[in-house]
């Protein structure tokens, strides 16, 4: 049987009609592929090229053989090149999971975005959904990574800020709190306050919604933070949590306030701890760890 690499180092020769250009391009010390070629020569029993001082031709039994053995040897170095890519994290597919806020996020559509550029042939699949249920499908392996609010570490990932995040309260133009430039929690005692049920993030729940229930806040629990809550009821407040500036004017007479005396929250990217990522997923981890600080909004 006739060694594969013999007819790839011949397909290389007869692409360049060059030793010393064929070389180059195979890595290998030209003596040593002269050598490759004349031990194939002597396997098929036949001259191959015709050599000279100024040239290199086949004979008719080199193109009758080198048109055989293009395909394949291209179809080898698109698989070699497709390989390195991989290897090195250029291609594959990376599946993250991404949280909804309270508006855009453009420091994170960013930092995908910059990293979709330096990786054209990664297929990059976003997923949006909420934060456990990222972190289940993380542990399941259905994801490579996902973003989450950093309310605490969580057991078991790894995690890598990305940029702050802040908790804020929208209601219409017309409600009083609207001209108040901070919002404490006390100030919304006796006022009915939409947010998410304790089942869905305890530690959140309790770090930043118990002040405001103590505080004297009526819950109104909701599936969805959304703005459209307002319309319904105009005397709600509805919390929300934003990438940026909290303090905003909004379409359709909605006004959004930072709320005053919360923790500390960031997003955060997280991965599981101790296992086995994929080359991309890894790339991605690193131009994160690289890049987030330089993001801006």
């Amino acid at each position: 049987m006739i060694d594969i690499r013999l007819l790839l180092d011949f397909a290389a020769v007869g692409e360049a009609l060059s030793f010393s250009e064929a070389a180059r391009k195979t890595n290998i010390a030209q003596p040593r592929l002269s050598a490759q070629i004349r031990k194939l020569e002597d396997i098929l029993g036949m001259t191959l090229f015709d050599r000279t001082t100024r040239r290199v031709a086949f004979t008719p039994a080199g193109q009758h053989l080198y048109e055989l053995v293009r395909p394949t040897a291209k179809a080898a170095e698109s698989l070699l090149a497709e390989v390195m890519r991989i290897r090195s994290g250029q291609t594959g597919r990376l599946s993250l999971g991404t949280i909804v806020l309270g508006e855009p996020d453009r420091r994170l559509s960013n930092l995908i975005a910059g990293f979709a550029a330096d990786h054209p042939d990664a297929d990059i699949c976003i997923e949006s959904g909420l934060p456990h249920v990222h972190l289940t499908r993380l542990a399941e392996r259905s994801l490579d990574l996902a973003c989450c609010v950093e309310w605490e570490p969580a057991t078991g990932y790894e995690t890598l800020r990305l940029h702050p995040v802040y908790l804020a309260v929208m209601m219409g133009q017309g409600d009083p709190l609207a001209e108040v430039a901070e919002i404490h929690p006390e100030q919304l005692a006796g006022r009915r306050v939409a947010m998410l049920q304790r089942a869905r993030n305890p530690s959140f729940f309790d770090r930043c919604y118990a002040p405001i229930l103590a505080a004297g806040a009526e819950p109104v629990y909701a599936p969805e933070l959304r703005r459209t809550l307002l319309r319904d009821v105009p005397d709600l407040i509805v919390t929300t949590m934003v990438p940026g500036t909290a303090d905003a004017r909004l379409r359709h007479g909605i006004v959004r306030r930072g709320l005053a005396g919360m923790p500390e929250m960031w997003l955060t990217l997280a991965r599981l701890r101790a296992s086995v990522q994929s080359s991309l997923a890894d790339a991605f981890w690193e131009y994160c760890r690289k890049s987030a600080p330089r993001i801006g909004a």
